[in-house]
């Protein structure tokens, strides 16, 4: 293998025409043990290349293979597509001989599913061979319909044989063969192919490249003139993509389509084309190209780094504190029942809206929050979440895992466009190694080949929307307002990174002026792809609490959730902040006893979290509350018999009975009757020994019989 192939063009049989004799024997052997086909072992390893590829690319066989892959190991194999289909494996230049395979890539290689070059022991590079590619019938994932390989397996076969005529490639009815064959030629041929077209043809690829490689098929024909009005009315069958008379002079086009460097795509509903693209493998070599042949001059001078100001902030956020004051609130809220918005929130809060509002949206999609705009609520798994004593750390895993390094995670380079965009800023940020403005910023992203693919993938997003409109007679304004557009998705990537406490700013506000701050601590993120876990670490907070003189208490905001939400039960929230405050008050002891809550387990928390003995104040405050406590009773009952003479109650009560059907008797000529009780059978119980009662009452229904019967 020399430096300069193209390991991405490896067919299966490139790939075995490269790898060590041990390997070799090897594939053959598992082979025979998996298929239970014979490969003759006396035959040179050339003579049996056909066979083992004729069975290694068996489709049935192949998700046989695939199929019995572990969970993990499939995972490998999706990522590794994913990024190209090849792989460099990360190992320590000073410890390669101690470079161990990983089991899930193991298992992959076992199975045949990907290769080692040269050595399955001492790999360069895995990679997962066009052949496998071209196996339409595998989910694949869903973010290569800009890339060659989608084409290729989606094309008519009558389609890929114009190309593979073009390269010399032996064509036929087997269409997974011939498609591969292709991909691999035009990859291997690649730089000779763009260098030898001619000027027409050029001016056809760069009009393309100027939207990123993606262009309305519509606007194509117009600037070059090549629509012929009496073909078609509507738009261009796809069917007729190769046919010279379906264009004016566009012989120029049909060349580049035929040598496989552009490409037709359809619409969801109907059978015309909607747009033309070059591939991205294709993409990326004329970007290469482009930068290769630019003229000093045409780079114009290195400008000198900025001057940066002298009196420039450095304001951070500590998302694990701002989103833990929120959910502090939120919960107060809801334990008040009172209205739970952002702005509701914001009253007790020293946060602007926007970013009260961003974390409420973040925490719906995490599931830690539900219900509307005004009546939020903590779901369990929140809770469960915040309440952890390890709470910051667990969060930046989260936020690290799930919405900065997914895609790394994954083992690629993909992932929700999102995810990708803050990823891109943050490797632009600290390939700059000092603060710099989001414009410098930007600027830098564009050079990045992961920035200029999502653009490509917003592009078709606005041509399959119908959202071109008033661009369709103007690429340039498209131009423009892609650009426009691209930097408000930066923005809200920046935001999303200040709210999250991933970097810092010169101010709070964002503007294109503002500067960012690289942190170390995120440098040695990405220098280790994402893959840091944060320790546990435990906090000494046994005793978070003040209690002052003026009622008011006094907690930290690291102190644990559980303790903030006792607070909230017998006291009033005044401010969630690094230091969040709390007032007792007869009003909020009078809703913790309305909620049956004991005013000892009061002066038992305080007394077991507060730094500082109970003020004499809080104490006076809590018993005069418990004085009041008993001052009224309220009980629950079926009825209360009143009679004129106590010697009345005393003979009822000696009924049989009776005083099973009795709450107390609060008076010498009251009775209460037990709640539930049938009143019908307590009433004529006493009228049988001659009582007279001068109401009606009927007999209740078997519900309340049943009732009565237990007594």
């Amino acid at each position: 293998m020399t430096s300069d192939e193209n390991l991405f063009a490896y067919t299966i049989s490139t790939v075995l025409n490269n790898v060590d004799k041990d390997y070799q024997h090897f594939i053959i052997s598992e082979l025979s043990k998996q298929t239970q086909q014979k490969i003759l072992p006396g035959k040179a390893f050339s003579e049996n290349l056909e066979k083992i590829k004729e069975i290694l690319t068996n489709e049935k066989y192949f998700f046989e293979r695939f199929n019995s892959l572990s969970i993990d190991a499939q995972q490998f194999y999706r990522s590794l597509y994913s990024i190209g289909r090849v792989g460099l494996p990360l190992k320590d230049q000073e410890k390669k001989d101690e470079y161990k395979i990983k089991k899930e890539v193991s298992e992959c290689l076992d199975k045949l599913m990907v290769f080692a070059i040269p050595s399955r022991s001492n790999p360069d590079a895995f990679i997962i061979p066009v052949d496998y590619a071209m196996i339409s019938s595998l989910q694949w994932p869903d973010n290569d319909n800009l890339l060659l390989v989608f084409p290729l397996r989606n094309y008519p076969i009558s389609f890929l044989n114009i190309i593979a005529k073009y390269y010399g490639v032996k064509y036929g009815v087997n269409k997974n063969l011939v498609a591969t064959e292709i991909y691999s030629n035009i990859l291997k041929n690649l730089k000779e192919t763009i260098r030898n077209i001619n000027k027409k043809e050029r001016e056809i690829i760069d009009y393309i490249m100027l939207s990123d490689g993606v262009t309305s098929f519509e606007n194509l024909l117009n600037h070059f003139d090549m629509r012929k009005q009496s073909s078609y009315f509507y738009g261009l069958s796809f069917d007729s993509i190769f046919s010279p008379t379906s264009y004016y002079n566009g012989e120029p086009l049909i060349s580049v389509m035929t040598k496989g460097l552009v490409y037709c795509a359809k619409g969801f509903y109907y059978n015309e084309i909607e747009y033309v693209y070059i591939p991205g493998e294709i993409a990326s070599e004329i970007r290469n190209i482009n930068r290769q042949e630019k003229k000093p001059s045409d780079t114009g001078k290195k400008q000198e780094p900025k001057i940066l100001p002298s009196d420039m902030n450095n304001y951070g956020v500590d998302y694990a504190s701002e989103m833990k004051k929120i959910f502090i609130t939120l919960y107060y809220l809801e334990s008040r029942a009172k209205r739970r918005s952002g702005e509701a929130l914001k009253k007790f809060l020293s946060m602007p809206l926007a970013d009260i509002e961003i974390t409420l949206e973040h925490s719906k999609i995490e599931h830690w929050i539900t219900g509307k705009t005004s009546n939020l609520s903590i779901t369990e798994e929140g809770l469960e979440f915040i309440e952890d004593r390890n709470f910051p750390s667990k969060l930046k895993q989260e936020i690290f895992d799930q919405h900065i390094f997914s895609g790394w995670k994954n083992g690629s380079d993909q992932g929700e466009e999102g995810n990708s965009m803050r990823k891109i800023f943050l490797e632009a940020l600290y390939q700059l190694k000092s603060p710099a403005r989001v414009v410098d910023i930007a600027d830098e992203m564009k050079s990045d080949e992961k920035f200029f693919h999502l653009r490509r993938k917003l592009r078709v997003s606005m041509i399959e929307s119908g959202g071109l409109g008033s661009y369709l007679s103007s690429p340039e304004k498209l131009n423009e307002a892609m650009e426009s557009q691209m930097f408000e998705i930066i923005l809200k990537a920046v935001y999303y990174l200040k709210i999250y406490g991933l970097i810092k700013l010169s101010s709070q506000d964002i503007t294109p002026e503002t500067y960012i701050f690289p942190e170390q601590e995120y440098i040695d993120i990405l220098n280790m792809g994402g893959g840091v876990e944060y320790k546990n670490v435990e906090k000494n907070t046994t005793k978070p609490l003040k209690v002052l003189p003026n009622n008011e208490i006094l907690i930290t905001i690291d102190a644990d959730f559980v303790d903030f939400k006792t607070l909230s039960g017998f006291s009033e929230l005044i401010s969630a902040d690094i230091l969040c405050t709390f007032r007792i008050t007869k009003s909020s002891l009078s809703v913790y006893l309305n909620k049956s809550g004991k005013l000892e387990d009061i002066i038992s928390f305080l007394k077991k979290k507060s730094s500082v003995p109970i003020p004499d104040t809080v104490r006076h405050l809590i018993n005069d509350m418990e004085k009041k406590e008993n001052e009224i009773s309220i009980m629950k009952c079926q009825a209360v018999l009143q009679v004129s003479d106590r010697t009345v109650i005393d003979g009822i009560m000696k009924i049989r009975g009776i005083s099973d059907m009795v709450e107390t008797r609060i008076s010498p000529e009251i009775l209460v009757i037990k709640e539930g009780v049938s009143l019908y059978k307590f009433v004529t119980e006493i009228r049988k020994k001659g009582y007279i009662i001068p109401i009606s009452i009927e007999k209740e229904k078997n519900r309340t019989r049943s009732t009565w019967s237990r007594y």
